[in-house]
């Protein structure tokens, strides 16, 4: 194949590389250092992606904390739900990616809403200071734990 000074370079052999599976460590501390994910969710053959913020909990749990609205309904309707975090770099050449499966419990107690609370606070990134307001509003807010049945993840470069 013949390039043009005006072709993007590409490595040549990218598409073969193989990815290699993290290891629990690995899983752990990619999804320590990280907040944002998109969880999916399907009602009725009705599929449903949205980005989310979560808190990983030591003991491997993930918390995320909402309103109410369609994602909450979907949940409660169907608590098995799939969680992806991914990290891209050199426009996809370096990356790593955790996919979570799982089922969804709501918290209901104020308790266990704060132990929520404070596993997404501590996983914010500096200069993230919830308020009182948040506080207060966490009483009110539909507060989810999935509970993970299986936790896989892969990686290239990184």
């Amino acid at each position: 194949m013949t390039r043009t000074n005006t072709e993007p370079e590409v490595e040549e052999n990218a598409a073969r590389r193989t990815a290699r599976q993290l290891d629990d460590v690995e899983i752990k501390e990619f999804l320590r250092n990280n907040y944002w994910a998109v969880l999916a969710i399907s009602v009725d053959d009705e599929p449903y992606g949205v980005p989310i913020i979560y808190g990983y909990d030591d003991d491997g749990t993930i918390y995320i904390a909402n309103g109410p609205g369609k994602k909450i309904t979907m949940i409660e309707r169907n608590p098995h739900v799939t969680m992806t975090v991914v990290e891209v770099a050199e426009a996809g050449k370096r990356w790593r990616s955790v996919i979570v499966r799982g089922n969804v419990e709501m918290v209901e107690d104020l308790s266990g809403k704060m132990h929520a609370f404070n596993t997404l606070r501590k996983q914010m990134p500096p200069g993230f200071t919830p308020s009182v307001r948040d506080a207060s509003k966490l009483a009110m807010a539909k507060v989810v734990r999935i509970v993970p049945m299986e936790i896989t993840g892969r990686a290239i470069g990184l």
